[in-house]
């Protein structure tokens, strides 16, 4: 046996729509009958009249359920327009809301492509014939140097930008990427003290 919380609860309109059609059903089974009758003895003739007052009473109560019908279907179109507002604030917002992440989505793929960058530099000293010189690898370090605090500030500003979006998967990624950045950067610092310490003044 269903409980009582999962049994379909009635509507104001279904209500309405059920009294009208009931009203409608009692009124055609009175036009039904008098349709019948054979008014040939007084007894019918009473019948008749009799019917007809139940019809004049009947057509009196189905316009009575007609108004409270027309009233539930007002109350619908007023519901259904609301849904209708509500629904297009939703999508407004969930539009909005995936123009924001794929905003930000294209800034960590932007920021992915400056770190993978870093590296540039050294392999472009790397690609020259013979041993660079100290000076050319503490310029080249020094380059490396201001690219990864570029990248690094962008990471967090951009984890910061994500967090405030409420979105925290790319801010934990960007976040993850900006301590990965400075660890390349301290060692990049590393060797250019250790290389400065080892080139003449």
């Amino acid at each position: 046996m269903p409980s009582q919380s999962s049994k379909k609860v009635e509507t104001p309109l279904a209500k309405a729509a059920a009294a009208l059609e009931d009203e409608l059903h009692e009124y055609e089974k009175f036009v039904a009958e008098v349709k019948r009758m054979h008014l040939d003895n007084e007894k019918a003739m009473h019948r008749a009249k009799d019917l007809l007052e139940h019809c004049a009473a009947g057509e009196q109560r189905m316009a009575e359920r007609l108004q409270a019908f027309a009233a539930a279907m007002q109350d619908v179109q007023v519901r259904q327009q609301s849904c209708v507002g509500e629904a297009v604030l939703a999508a407004e917002k969930i539009q909005g809301r995936l123009q924001n992440r794929s905003a930000l989505l294209e800034r960590f793929s932007a920021l992915g492509d400056r770190a993978r960058a870093l590296t540039e530099p050294v392999a472009a000293l790397e690609g020259k014939q013979g041993e660079p010189s100290a000076q050319d690898l503490l310029t080249t370090l020094a380059e490396v140097a201001t690219r990864a605090e570029a990248v690094v500030a962008e990471a967090e500003a951009l984890s910061g930008d994500a967090t405030t979006d409420d979105w925290p998967d790319i801010a934990r990624e960007a976040a993850t990427l900006k301590q990965q950045l400075l660890t390349a950067r301290n060692k990049i610092l590393l060797a250019q003290r250790d290389v400065a310490a080892r080139t003449p003044s």
